[in-house]
């Protein structure tokens, strides 16, 4: 008994990080006749393809490509994998998922997801699931895809880091993280659950408004990562992407926002997206109706998620929102531009600065800087943004019980690495 109460004593405040999209491992399972071609392995038994470079090598880069495909299954009128593959996403509530975006070689990842933020949580006397947990996700499918299957298991996840530290528990959602836990609160939970379980959520570049930047990966049927690259199976699986589409430009959001200006004049709008990308044979076939499913998640309004939250973002940066055509669809297309942080622009955190009532409290962080370690990529590894969110989630910096708003100028110390900021 005694050493239960000290448990609790010690605790820290539990906090539960979704991560950005691409943002957790893949793992694939498939049996014979799956595979496409004769150089793909002819099966996979819990494999993890993302990202293992090896498979980035050619021709197996076909096979990779094939695998991050969402499909639009008729009769079950659902989003899923193929069929004949299984992904999985292991270790859920702990965070090998969502530390190292690879596998990297000889046991050495080169590319971070949410790291260097985990080891900071651990330096100040976090323990894995104790009061920090990981809920990594198949980004593949996000959003349309994974919402049935996603959010019974947060729940489960929240509700067990609560009994755990008998305390109410903070959401961390990074980029289409942050999507996920709009949606979450706002149409998978009751306002009792949220009073009983949620202490606060801490946004960083939230996307539940959508990126400017789907609509080039759409237009031009690239992969972000590797936009350079041009080949077959990235384009067929552009067409057959849910986590591109449900990142379209919010309908409600971006209303009066000019998406494409067409060489003949036309003026589109992000409610005339979909049907834009069909006419133009950007997507066809069952492709369609996958779209048309997304596009359900897009056309809903973001709205307040009735829980007191910390919304950091970047309005510094120049950030690609729509497509110029000045002859015709044939050229490749001037880009349009908002501010905001490189992928996510301004206006969709803004939105729910202004928009939402938070009668629980908010308090919306611009961090106003154009250096590209606040770039949208980079907010996820940046020391000041780790230290935000630990202070955030250790209630350092407490929420208001009304509306504020926060806009800061940043220096760098002579040795840099301490960022420092000035309240207006």
């Amino acid at each position: 008994m005694f050493f239960g109460l000290v448990s609790l004593v010690i605790s820290n405040p539990p906090i539960v990080i979704i991560p950005a999209l691409y943002g957790s491992n893949l793992y694939a399972t498939y049996g014979k006749g799956y595979s496409k071609h004769w150089y793909c392995p002819k099966h996979m038994d819990h494999k993890m393809f993302w990202v293992d470079w090896k498979y980035l090598i050619p021709p197996e880069i076909n096979c990779f490509f094939e695998l991050l495909r969402g499909y639009y299954d008729p009769v079950t009128d659902s989003v899923t994998s193929e069929p004949g593959l299984t992904i999985d996403i292991p270790d859920f509530g702990g965070v090998d998922s969502i530390t190292n975006i690879d596998k990297g070689v000889f046991g050495h990842p080169f590319v971070e997801a949410l790291g260097s933020l985990i080891e900071l949580f651990k330096k100040h006397g976090y323990v894995v699931k104790k009061d920090l947990f990981g809920a990594p996700y198949d980004w593949r499918l996000a959003m349309v895809g994974i919402e049935s299957t996603f959010y019974p298991k947060l729940k489960d996840l929240i509700e067990l880091a609560f009994q755990k530290n008998n305390e109410k528990v903070t959401i961390l959602g990074y980029s289409c993280g942050g999507m996920a836990i709009q949606r979450f609160l706002t149409k998978f939970v009751t306002t009792e659950w949220k009073e009983k379980y949620i202490k606060k959520v801490i946004f960083l570049a939230p996307a539940f408004a959508g990126s400017g930047a789907t609509l080039n990966v759409a237009w031009n049927k690239i992969f972000p990562i590797l936009h350079f690259l041009k080949l077959k199976s990235i384009a067929d699986t552009a067409e057959a992407s849910p986590c591109v589409q449900s990142l379209f430009p919010n309908h409600v959001v971006f209303q009066n926002y000019k998406i494409v200006d067409g060489p003949n004049g036309e003026t589109l709008y992000p409610k005339d997206l979909s049907q834009f990308l069909i006419d133009h044979g950007k997507v066809s076939g069952n492709n369609i109706l996958l779209l048309k499913k997304s596009e359900k998640i897009v056309s809903d309004e973001p709205v307040d998620i009735g829980v007191p939250f910390y919304l950091i973002y970047n309005s510094g940066i120049s950030t690609e929102f729509g497509l110029k055509f000045k002859k015709s669809y044939k050229e490749e297309p001037e880009r349009t531009f908002l501010p905001g942080d490189d992928v996510v622009p301004a206006a969709g955190p803004e939105y729910a600065c202004n928009k939402w009532k938070a009668e629980k409290g908010m308090v919306c962080h611009n961090l106003n800087q154009k250096d590209t370690k606040f770039d949208h990529v980079g907010l996820g590894t940046n020391p000041f943004v780790r230290d935000l969110i630990l202070n955030v989630t250790l209630n350092n910096y407490a929420i208001p019980n009304s509306k504020k708003f926060i806009q800061e100028q940043h220096r760098i110390d002579t040795d840099g690495q301490h960022y420092h900021i000035k309240d207006y």
